[in-house]
């Protein structure tokens, strides 16, 4: 199972979907008078209290990174593990859909500017990089089996 570089791929990916639940997103910056607001994935800070509505952004990570992880021990299925694989890349890209209508809501009545963690908003697009990679991998493993069974 961790002879296979898939796995490495997908085990770095699910390390990197953990770094990402649990890092600040960025800062909502006020240009009036409201409180700053800073962004994480479960919660908004603001004021000292959470606001739980930006909750989708954990669900949508917390499930493309259970859903890679789950994915390593799949090795006996190859069709299942590349479903897996780009069923977490559409999550992946569905994180960001939910970013940007989380930003949409607090910045469009511009009361708001984000100031953005850059490199924890890169790491779901390194995310899919390496699931695909990892899809790759699976389907390169699929293909050899079926070539050998092609021989005999």
């Amino acid at each position: 199972m961790i002879q296979r570089i898939q796995t490495v791929w997908l085990l770095v990916a699910f390390i990197l979907g953990v770094v990402v639940l649990v890092s600040k997103l960025g800062t909502f910056l006020s240009t009036g008078m409201a409180p700053d607001a800073a962004l994480y994935n479960l919660f908004l800070l603001q004021n000292g209290q959470h606001n739980f509505s930006v909750a989708a952004l954990f669900g949508i990570m917390l499930l493309a990174s259970t859903v890679g992880l789950f994915a390593v021990f799949m090795f006996k299925n190859r069709k299942l593990q590349m479903r897996l694989c780009s069923t977490s890349i559409l999550l992946c890209l569905l994180w960001y859909a939910a970013l940007v209508e989380v930003w949409m809501r607090f910045v469009g009545d511009e009361a708001f500017t984000f100031e953005p963690s850059w490199f924890i908003l890169a790491l779901p697009c390194v995310m899919a990089v390496f699931f695909f990679l990892a899809y790759k991998g699976v389907k390169h493993d699929d293909e050899l089996v079926r070539s050998a069974d092609r021989i005999r």
